[in-house]
């Protein structure tokens, strides 16, 4: 009998381990607007946004975004305003695209930026 729970449970904790990982989850697409706090390049390169509410996904908050096309990172500036596409695959996987640049930084947010590369 324990043996045959133990079976049991450890097949839910495979399933449920699996099924938020699953490679055939379908990527969601959310629409980001904020402003560029910080920026990292490296591998990945990672935009760090205080962005608003982005509804069905997350709420208002500072976090880092990789962005997969290092073309689009080049572009960004600490203070710049963005609008943007994060694309996610449930809330462990998710990443930049698409980034529209839609007010430009602020002298002192410029001068911070250059300050920090």
């Amino acid at each position: 009998m324990m043996l045959r729970v133990s079976l049991v449970l450890l097949a839910l904790f495979a399933f449920s381990c699996g099924a938020s990982t699953e490679p055939d989850e379908p990527w969601t697409s959310y629409d980001l607007r904020g402003e560029i706090v910080d920026l990292r390049p490296g591998d990945p390169n990672v935009a760090y946004v205080d962005h608003e509410e982005i509804p069905g996904f997350m709420g208002a908050m500072t976090m880092g975004y990789p962005v997969r096309d290092a073309a689009e990172f080049s572009k960004l500036t600490v203070g710049d305003r963005i609008e943007a596409k994060v694309m996610a695959r449930g809330h462990s996987e998710y990443y930049l695209k698409d980034i529209q640049v839609t007010g430009a930084p602020s002298p002192a947010a410029a001068e911070k930026g250059s300050e920090q590369q």
